[in-house]
């Protein structure tokens, strides 16, 4: 097995806002892999915010059109699919796997871990890849329609450990690496940072992508390329009644021509500039730590979380993720959109999935 260190960056502005792109590369035996900074951007500055009143989500749901309980006690593979060792995202190697757990009160989720020791000793030795991340995948990708809400009810293990990133995300990508039509995606992510609820004020972060053109495909990344990467100061009642330690219900309303986000039916963010991503998406979920500045994520680094040269010295981080929840949402006209026609669109074999590895994915990645 081969180990090539590096990492470079891609800084890419626009009009609308500012984001930036990392990409590392890193040879595991023959295959080439590239990742990007999963919705993170790179040295944002947290704004201060005003309180957002509370605000309860005005679409009335529908029945679901994809859910997860995670009550089995293992990973439902028709479903999910778990990316390999071979997927890689700044400082963090996948391929660590969810596990199942029980709390004294019956409650029954999945729990995503983070360990400090990278249990392949090339890789280990290496020192690129530090952290041995978790990512799970839908198998299936949603159409948006006249509306799709994501939900998802997570708790993290250890909020207080700066420098780790937990995702509750939708993705999806289309096109070619290196051809035509050019690899792009459609994302949107409610992020949360360990730095972000450290912070004063403590803040989280959404992203909302639309055709994004990953730069080392050759093709110019404005043609269509937009991206609305911000950080959202939590409003005020989060300040003492929020705890990420805690569960916490985390939505995402997907509407044509709008996205909102909400922390247990609080607003957020809107977001209405023609950022909004039109492509079917699936949901994932993932766990990961950032690379050092300047070619990682600065927002979300902390140099005092460090790499384990032993398996008894690993130190283990998780989100715990009790159920997620898809479904359909009445339109704003007062036509209600079918099960039907919000259909779960199977992923091909042929197409390029961020970071998936294995039988009918190409790891290219995001």
């Amino acid at each position: 097995m081969g180990i090539i260190p590096g990492c470079f960056m891609f800084a890419l502005k626009s009009s609308l806002s500012r984001a930036s792109f990392a990409i590392s590369s890193v040879l595991l035996g023959s295959a080439l892999l590239v990742s990007g900074c999963g919705g993170g951007g790179g040295g944002a500055t947290v704004p201060t915010a005003t309180p957002i009143p509370s605000t309860t989500p005005t679409a009335t749901p529908l029945p679901s059109v994809f859910s997860d309980e995670f009550n089995s006690g293992s990973l439902d593979r028709s479903k999910w699919t778990t990316l390999t060792t071979t997927s890689s995202l700044q400082r963090t190697q996948f391929g660590n796997q969810p596990r199942f757990a029980q709390d004294s009160d019956g409650t029954r989720y999945m729990r995503l871990p983070l360990d400090t020791y990278v249990p392949d000793a090339a890789v280990r030795q290496a020192g690129v890849l530090q952290m041995y991340g978790t990512e799970v995948a839908a198998n299936q990708k949603i159409t948006r329609g006249t509306g799709i809400a994501f939900e998802a009810r997570t708790r993290l293990s250890n909020p207080e450990r700066g420098g780790l990133i937990t995702s509750f995300f939708m993705f999806g990508q289309k096109g070619n690496f290196n051809g035509t039509p050019p690899l792009t995606f459609d994302e949107i992510d409610h992020e949360v940072l360990t730095n972000g609820l450290l912070a004063t004020p403590p803040y989280t972060w959404t992203n909302s992508y639309n055709d994004f053109i990953i730069p080392q495909t050759g093709y110019p990344s404005g043609d269509s390329y937009f991206d609305s990467t911000k950080t959202i100061a939590l409003p005020e009642p989060f300040t003492t009644g929020y705890s990420a330690g805690n569960w916490n219900v985390y939505r995402v309303e997907w509407k044509p021509g709008q996205v909102q986000w909400f922390i247990n039916n609080q607003l957020i963010r809107t977001e209405t500039s023609g950022v909004v991503p039109d492509d079917s998406l699936g949901v994932r979920f993932n766990i990961w730590a950032a690379q050092a500045p300047p070619l990682g994520w600065e927002a979300a680094y902390d140099a005092t979380l460090t790499p384990a040269q032993t398996s008894s010295a690993n130190q283990t981080y998780t989100l715990d993720v009790d159920w997620v929840r898809v479904r359909t949402l009445a339109s704003t006209t007062g036509t209600v959109r079918s099960t039907s026609s919000s259909r779960l669109v199977p992923l091909s074999s042929a197409e390029i999935v961020r970071g998936l590895s294995g039988p009918g994915y190409q790891s290219k990645g995001k």
